[in-house]
């Protein structure tokens, strides 16, 4: 079972909260473009296509299916395993560019990726779980919707509602197959 973390590294770059660009040169500005590009490079993963155009990139390693990072000027964050992380954090320090520096890596919650049987089996015995605990009992006819929309996750996937960090694990992992259908 492979381990990812949520995680978010700050920068140090021309790009401030509230007023984006303004007050930076041009040399500042493509400098920290460029260096967003060559972690996309670097990474060797591919870019998702935009909503909007003002959009930043995310970008998702076609390899793994759980790593996706989001590419703002200011920060990167998403899902990645630790060595991703430790390697792009590295990568930034080590090609020292002008504009764009490390401030802070975090990694927050653990999520791991389940196989299929082990995925089934803790599923199911939530299912359980969920019938036991709803009001009409077992006569209620839940299904695996039912239970992610119990644990659904609000707004970003992120956020997480349940205490049961295994439950939360699992959820997210029902989440990410289904939005990827």
């Amino acid at each position: 079972m492979k381990v990812y973390y949520e995680f978010r590294i700050w920068l140090l770059s021309p790009y401030k909260w509230g007023d984006g660009y303004g007050k930076a040169t041009q040399e500042e500005i493509e400098s920290n473009e460029k260096a967003l590009k060559e972690i996309i490079k670097m990474l060797g993963w591919s870019i998702k296509e935009k909503e909007h155009s003002w959009d930043c990139n995310v970008v998702y390693n076609k390899e793994d299916d759980m790593e996706e990072i989001y590419m703002h000027p200011m920060e990167l964050s998403g899902v990645a395993t630790k060595e991703t992380i430790e390697k792009i954090e590295s990568f930034i320090k080590e090609k020292d560019f002008p504009y764009t520096k490390v401030s802070e890596t975090k990694m927050f919650d653990k999520i791991k990726k389940w196989d299929i049987e082990t995925l089934l089996k803790l599923l199911m015995s939530k299912v359980e779980e969920v019938r036991r605990r709803h009001p009409y009992g077992v006569a209620m006819n839940y299904n695996f919707e039912d239970v992610i929309g119990e644990y659904k996750v609000k707004n970003t996937r992120f956020a997480h509602t349940s205490t049961n960090r295994e439950l939360d694990d699992l959820m997210y992992t029902m989440q990410n197959v289904i939005n990827k259908r």
